[in-house]
């Protein structure tokens, strides 16, 4: 069966689905207001200085691996079992525009953990920086879709 003709057979998205949805989303928000603090941590890393290993970066680094992991389950999720139609009365622009914001979204979930797990553990300071760029790209994607998400729950 085809990724295409997956996505079309599911009327609406499963409780697993829903549950990991919830559950990235708030591992996310845990992630940039409580433990986003890395820069000492990775530096002492760097150096090879104590104060690496802080429970602000430790519980970074597990939260980040949970976001992987839950990432790629719902991945796998969408692949077998699909996901619901945008609405008939949607424009078609505005279904593309949805489905390609939602895998930029997706590839930026699974890409941020992998670069932060190869900063880390590989100690390499082009992966941490391309890991920072990509979570300021994560605002702006997270943003562009929280405003879709309520325009299409008001109009």
């Amino acid at each position: 069966m085809s990724e295409a003709s997956a996505e079309a057979q599911a009327v609406q998205f499963s409780a697993t689905q829903k549950i990991l949805h919830r559950a990235v989303v708030a591992l996310i928000a845990l992630q940039y207001l409580v433990f986003d603090h890395m820069g000492r941590p990775f530096h002492a890393l760097m150096d090879g200085e104590p104060g690496a290993y802080t429970t602000t970066s430790i519980a970074h680094i597990v939260i980040g691996s949970g976001v992987l992991i839950a990432m790629l389950w719902r991945l796998s999720l969408r692949v077998m079992r699909g996901s619901p139609s945008h609405p008939e009365q949607e424009p078609g622009w505005a279904g593309s525009l949805a489905h390609l914001t939602h895998w930029i979204f997706y590839g930026l979930l699974v890409l941020l953990p992998v670069m932060g797990l190869l900063a880390w553990f590989g100690t390499l300071g082009e992966a941490a920086e391309l890991h920072e760029i990509g979570t300021t790209i994560l605002i702006g994607v997270m943003v562009v879709l929280l405003v879709s998400v309520s325009v299409h729950q008001l109009v």
